[in-house]
């Protein structure tokens, strides 16, 4: 049931180190989740590097994507990740549903392929919202000792989300502070 109405707490900072299911060199790649997860204003840190694959490399982050009735709260994320295709955020690859987001912040790096093979839907948090209504309270790259976050990609690319369709946003408390390299 992806963690549906069941609660889970950090009890301290710890960087993710299981390999992919793909390729065991990869790093970290995350599963759906729907349920609740109290990060206990604890760290997470974790690396993905792919290869650019459409079939394999899609739907990167901590989770590869919120589902229906999920909530995420007090939460750091430092995230690296390389190499995707589409849909890569720093909390999930992709959104779906009702989903709630509340003082869940992150320091990432997400770079795709240069070129055609460039990645689409990247943002800072989620890569791309489809049928949704997402309440974020308190995100973005606030609250490490350097906020930097760097995304690139060719098509939907955004600091908070990549790509929205069909969604409903509530935002309150969103701090991004940034440097655009390239207007398009």
């Amino acid at each position: 049931n992806k963690g549906k109405g069941q609660y889970f707490k950090q009890t301290q900072s710890f960087k993710a180190l299981a390999p992919s299911y793909a390729n065991t060199n990869r790093g970290y790649s995350g599963e759906e989740f729907a349920g609740n997860y109290d990060g206990g204003n604890y760290t997470i840190e974790y690396k993905y590097i792919g290869a650019g694959s459409e079939d394999i490399d899609k739907n990167i982050g901590l989770f590869s994507g919120l589902r229906d009735g999920a909530n995420i709260s007090n939460l750091y994320i430092v995230a690296d990740i390389g190499n995707i295709s589409n849909n890569a955020g720093a909390l999930a690859g992709e959104a779906k549903g009702n989903v709630t987001i509340k003082d869940v912040y992150y320091q990432t790096t997400i770079y795709s392929q240069s070129g055609y093979n460039a990645a689409k839907y990247v943002g800072g948090l989620i890569g791309e919202v489809e049928d949704a209504s997402i309440d974020i309270d308190g995100s973005g790259n606030k609250g490490f000792s350097s906020d930097f976050i760097s995304i690139s990609g060719s098509t939907d690319v955004g600091g908070l989300v990549g790509r929205m369709l069909n969604s409903k946003f509530t935002l309150r408390n969103i701090y991004i502070t940034h440097d655009v390299s390239d207007a398009n």
